[in-house]
């Protein structure tokens, strides 16, 4: 292929595109179906596009998660030093 192949580089990155976003989608087509079975550029786009979406909403939810796992952290560590001063004091009750 040459520079003065354009199009044709540009239907390859097309289709190159389409393969990954396929791939993706959990939609690989096998190479015995037919055209009109296969998902076109623009279909496979809008799923890429709705699939980052939902890739954001996760690692929303995820970072979330994280900043509620330190406080529950925070939570225990301070629960665990009020555990251990109780048994200082008790100790110094029943001596």
């Amino acid at each position: 292929m040459s520079w003065s192949d354009g199009d044709d580089s540009n239907d390859e990155v097309k289709a190159e595109s389409a393969n990954h976003v396929s791939a993706l989608a959990g939609r690989i087509m096998s190479d015995t179906e037919s055209c009109e079975e296969e998902m076109s550029y623009d279909e496979l786009a809008i799923s890429y596009y709705d699939l980052m979406a939902k890739n954001s909403e996760l690692t929303q939810k995820v970072e979330e998660q994280a900043r509620k796992i330190a406080h529950l952290g925070d939570e225990k560590f301070d629960n665990l030093n009020h555990i251990s001063e109780l048994n200082d004091e008790l100790s110094r009750l029943n001596h």
